[in-house]
């Protein structure tokens, strides 16, 4: 039986719920100030980044220490992840897009529509707060 190293999973774990309230701290601001204000903008833009990238480093940790199936590409790690039952299968969509997300972030900068970015604002904290909550539920089995 193949064992978790929990410890540094719970260390990316920590790292990702510290950016989530970061995150949750900017969802205060209004659609309009966070359109008008590029410090708000900016902040948004880098913690949705770092927030996403830990997500993915989790469920990369996870599949190379069960020693699953490799991923061809971010958008697979979801999959995978709801394949061997980390995940439910009903979140396996959202987790893809949220995935592919942090590419756009990261290769398409240039392009981001900024209500784009305050939608994801809204909405992927919860989202990640559940990732989070998936994970700690399957190490404590």
């Amino acid at each position: 039986m193949v064992k978790i190293d929990k410890e540094s999973l719970l260390n990316l774990i920590d790292k990702n719920k510290q950016y989530i309230k970061r995150l949750e701290w900017l969802q205060k601001y209004s659609e309009q100030k966070f359109l008008d204000d590029w410090r708000v903008y900016s902040l948004t833009d880098r913690y949705l980044h770092l927030t996403l990238e830990s997500f993915l480093d989790i469920g990369k940790k996870i599949i190379n220490q069960l020693d699953l199936q490799k991923p061809n590409c971010y958008s697979d790690i979801p999959s995978i992840l709801a394949d061997n039952k980390i995940i439910p299968r009903k979140m396996e969509d959202k987790y893809k897009e949220l995935a592919k997300f942090r590419n756009a972030l990261v290769h398409d900068y240039l392009y981001l529509d900024h209500k784009e970015i305050y939608r994801h604002l809204k909405q992927d904290p919860n989202y990640l707060r559940q990732f989070i909550q998936f994970v700690i539920d399957f190490i404590k089995k």
